[in-house]
């Protein structure tokens, strides 16, 4: 009984990396996938432009954004 409960263990041990490698394809996949999205116009209630990018694009241009805004901040507090 011993035997089998730790052959079962090793076996779902070993089992999970080789589960782990698709996600991390499926994730890269997702990064170069286009996103679009509609951004309100300055100035306007009901009109939007439809922008699109890839995943990638859209995370770099919100790291971009956040580091501004935490540059702004920092220097606010001076």
């Amino acid at each position: 009984m011993l035997t089998t409960s730790l052959l079962i263990a090793l076996l779902q041990v070993s089992a999970a990396p080789q589960t782990a490698q698709p996600a991390v394809a499926a994730k890269a996949n997702d990064l170069d996938k286009v996103i679009c999205r509609k951004i309100p116009r300055t100035g306007s209630i009901a009109q939007k432009d439809k922008i699109c990018m890839t995943g990638r694009e859209w995370r770099q241009q919100a790291d971009t954004a956040r580091g501004v805004a935490t540059t702004m901040q920092d220097a606010s507090n001076r």
